[in-house]
């Protein structure tokens, strides 16, 4: 375990150009995604006092008014940005591919050919079977859904007069679904790089990676739940420092912008860390 753990660890560092690359298409989609919505707030409310609040966090008077005033305008304008969104997930799969696919044929770093190969030749397989996973993880989520509406008697009135009840469910609800519904997250990593590995099927990989996971499940979660906790930690402190930023002025802005994109693409140099260290134990 501790040997996995070590060499995604220096996979992260090493793959850190591939890590840069997801984060660039990341940054890129969400530029296009938000665009329509800044031109629309720029149109209507450019020259109103209100936008100097909303610097300092979330105003629900001014969007509030804003929707009253400007909703037939805003509607539009969210479908644009959700189908900008959704694109991300077969860009996620294209870039997926070259990545595993030099993460394993070089793991000494990255290098260009192999990665942009790699996304092409496993972009199809990839996406399907991403699509196949969204499913399995949205029948979990409902199953675990469904636990949490008997716990809170369906919202019952109840319930609803004393929102403590709903507030500390969550406190069971939450790390329970991280424990077991993770155990899903990582069959989907596990069978990712073995489609990758193995130059496989969708369906072959995902049976392959069940038994894998079945016979190696208590090396394998434990350093999954680790990589877990480093993410957790991560929005942890990136929530903490940029909660303790006082807006007030272009640098702050500034300072909040880098220090959130910073941690943007951490997260993705923890997935590749993931990736290896799972590579590393089926291999």
């Amino acid at each position: 375990m501790k040997n996995a753990l070590l060499q995604g660890i220096h996979a992260s560092l090493r793959h850190w150009r591939t890590a840069a690359i997801f984060y660039l298409a990341s940054l890129l989609l969400a530029v296009v995604a938000t665009w329509p919505f800044h031109a629309l707030l720029e149109k209507y409310a450019g020259h109103s006092l209100m936008l100097d609040d909303l610097i300092k966090g979330f105003n629900y008077t001014f969007l509030n008014d804003f929707l009253q005033n400007y909703g037939a305008g805003f509607t539009p304008v969210l479908h644009i940005s959700l189908f900008v969104l959704l694109l991300w997930l077969p860009l996620l799969a294209f870039l997926s591919g070259g990545a595993l696919h030099n993460l394993i044929t070089s793991p000494e770093g990255f290098q260009r050919p192999l990665f942009w190969s790699g996304a092409g030749l496993f972009f199809g397989r990839l996406f399907r079977l991403t699509l196949l996973f969204l499913f399995v993880h949205a029948v979990v989520l409902w199953l675990f859904g469904m636990v949490y509406w008997q716990a809170i008697s369906g919202f019952s009135r109840d319930v609803l007069d004393d929102t403590r009840v709903v507030a500390s469910s969550l406190y069971w609800w939450i790390p329970l679904y991280v424990l077991l519904g993770g155990i899903f997250f990582l069959w989907q990593d596990v069978a990712v790089v073995e489609l990758v590995r193995s130059k496989s099927s969708v369906l072959h990989a995902m049976g392959v990676s069940a038994r894998i996971l079945r016979k190696q499940f208590r090396l394998l979660y434990p350093v999954y739940l680790i990589w877990l906790l480093v993410l957790l930690l991560l929005m942890v402190i990136r929530f903490t420092l940029t909660a303790s930023l006082d807006i007030q002025d272009g640098a702050t802005l500034l300072l909040f912008f880098l220090l959130t994109q910073l941690f943007v693409l951490a997260r993705f140099m923890v997935k590749i860390g993931t990736w290896k260290s799972v590579y590393h134990l089926i291999a």
